[in-house]
């Protein structure tokens, strides 16, 4: 199965690469890409719908609320958002029946996650 790495992920990694030496780790980021390379990357090709459902949470704020419903409307049919938990990081990623895509990744201590991206780029 294909996974592909949005750029969006691209600048989570760097931002929590950013993250992790303002908080003192500086070699925690090396750690986060073994640990992708290693186990998520494997895991996700063999069984890519191996992450629990996104969509299937209910939001309990009007933000969160308003966030799922642009998430769901921006879904092809097939599509699903899964999070994908590591040990110090969650992984938010699409998959369909033409692979894997990598849409948002973060630190368990950083706020949240970023998916503009993702909602404003035409498909």
């Amino acid at each position: 199965m294909r996974i592909r790495f949005t750029a969006n992920v691209l600048a989570n990694l760097d931002a929590i690469d950013a993250f992790l030496i303002e908080n003192g780790n500086p070699y925690g980021h090396d750690g986060l890409l073994a640990e992708l390379e290693d186990v998520v990357l494997p895991n996700l090709q063999r069984f890519p719908r191996m992450g629990r459902l996104f969509i299937e949470r209910v939001p309990d704020s009007v933000e969160a609320q308003r966030l799922h419903e642009a998430i769901t409307r921006r879904l092809s049919p097939g599509d699903q958002i899964r999070e994908y938990v590591m040990d110090d990081h969650l992984l938010l990623y699409r998959v369909n029946d033409q692979g894997v895509d990598l849409l948002a990744i973060r630190h368990h201590k950083q706020l949240a996650f970023d998916m503009q991206d993702f909602l404003h780029t035409p498909r």
